[in-house]
């Protein structure tokens, strides 16, 4: 699985990669990396893929890979380029955009009070140096 973003504040461009794998008949999640990918170009993200892959696995032409992403041309291409034959639409991205751009949109009250709790979270994100100074004299 991978997801590629930019940081709102500073601006990077990320890309994480996670993994399922299958051991002792149980399963397992774990995130391989979280990189600063400068370019995000389907060919880029292939590349920094298969090399992050290849720190945990000895030889990646062994492994059965599959892929999970939210379907925009670089990742489809990304997906391409590493010869996985079809690769599998993130559901947690797709109910996201059915919910904001199919749902939660189209009623304005709920859109209203989401953008407020996105700006007070984003303001007590950006300022939470500024919180602990108030709260280390309130307990003085």
């Amino acid at each position: 699985m991978f997801d590629g973003w930019t940081d709102r504040h500073r601006g990077k461009p990320y890309l994480g990669i996670r993994a399922t794998f299958i051991k002792d008949w149980s399963y397992f999640v774990a995130t391989l990396g979280c990189h600063v990918l400068p370019v995000h170009s389907g060919r880029e993200i292939a590349n920094h893929v298969m090399q992050v892959v290849g720190e945990f696995v000895s030889d990646v032409k062994k492994v059965f890979l599959t892929t999970c992403h939210d379907g925009a041309a670089n990742m489809v291409k990304a997906s391409q380029l590493m010869k996985v034959e079809n690769f599998q639409h993130c559901t947690a991205h797709a109910m996201h955009l059915l919910l904001t751009s199919d749902s939660i949109n189209q009623v304005e009250e709920i859109g209203s009070v989401l953008r407020k709790c996105r700006n007070i979270v984003s303001c007590l994100h950006f300022k939470s140096v500024v919180m602990e100074e108030e709260l280390a004299q309130t307990e003085d």
